[in-house]
């Protein structure tokens, strides 16, 4: 018998890892910008580890505006429609280290939100001009459609770098034949 014992811990919602993180910070007696939390959170992808390594080097950046995620960048050169610029970006993450499948699943829960936020009617000025450019509701559930089968069909054992730009190459052409579609 094996003393070996598999454990299996699922991943954290936001707003507990923000919690968890705010519970940190309190018991060593630090300060930290509340945009960081919320940033950390999302860098970290349900995972408390990385949401924790995020935080410091967030913190450890110093005073300064935090970068454009790779995940807010896809958002935008799709509502461009921009397969040049979605591609670039691609590699860009690769060359830093980024999970493919990580940013995949960034990507569905940012559109997930960009829905919600639509329905309830609570975004604010930049969601606004993406969910132009995306084609409100139609469009967003047609990318998380084909971005929802793209994070499936990564099971069927593709290079996840190949199947993301698949997904992406076929977001944009969706986006433009509903846009042929709407103004025809």
């Amino acid at each position: 018998m094996s003393r070996c014992q598999a454990r299996t811990f699922g991943l954290l919602e936001k707003d507990s890892s923000i919690e968890y993180l705010k519970k940190i910070v309190e018991e060593e007696k630090m300060e930290v910008e509340e945009v960081l939390f919320t940033e950390a959170a999302k860098m970290g992808r349900g995972s408390m580890r990385d949401t924790i390594s995020a935080l410091e080097e967030l913190m450890a950046a110093g005073p300064r505006e935090m970068p454009e995620s790779f995940g807010d960048r896809i958002l935008k050169e799709l509502a461009k429609k921009n397969v040049a610029g979605l591609l670039t970006i691609l590699a860009e993450a690769v060359q830093q280290g980024i999970s493919m499948r990580d940013l995949q699943e960034q990507l569905f829960e940012d559109l997930r939100d960009l829905l919600v936020a639509l329905a309830l009617k609570t975004y604010d000025a930049d969601q606004k001009v993406l969910l132009k450019g995306l084609l409100g509701n139609k469009g967003l559930l047609l990318l998380l459609n084909e971005v929802g089968t793209g994070i499936t069909e990564l099971a069927g054992g593709m290079e996840p770098r190949i199947r993301f730009e698949i997904t992406l190459v076929k977001c944009v052409q969706k986006l433009n034949a509903l846009t042929a579609k709407t103004n025809a």
